[in-house]
Parts: structure tokens; C-alpha cells; sequence
């Protein structure tokens, strides 16, 4: 994989879906779970293979 870059969330994530006003902090919320906010990744393929749970990737 070539160029991978973080995605961090938005703020429509924190905010209710009937009022749209933000009523938690889910950036505090996931970073104090899970040490960070990232919403995914983008990546370019730069070769074919398979990808699996805890393989590390790195720029």
C-alpha cells in the first residue's frame, strides 16, 4: 500500500439525529478508549494481496 493517510471523524458523529446538536464528545469518548479518532484510512493499492487484522502499515 502507498500513501495512507488518516481520516478523523466529523463532527455529525457527535451530534443527535433528531435535534442535530452535538450531545457527546465522541472525539474524547474514542480517544480515551481506543488512543485515537480515526475514522478509516485512504490508501492507494500498489500491490495485489490480502490483508488481515494487525498487520501493520506504514508510509
Amino acid at each position: 500500500m502507498g500513501g495512507a493517510d488518516r481520516d478523523g471523524r466529523q463532527d455529525a458523529t457527535s451530534a443527535a439525529i433528531t435535534t442535530r446538536q452535538c450531545d457527546s464528545d465522541m472525539d474524547e469518548t474514542l480517544d480515551r478508549l481506543y488512543g485515537h479518532t480515526d475514522f478509516g484510512v485512504f490508501a492507494e493499492v500498489v500491490t495485489g494481496g490480502d490483508i488481515r487484522i494487525g498487520d501493520e502499515i506504514t508510509r
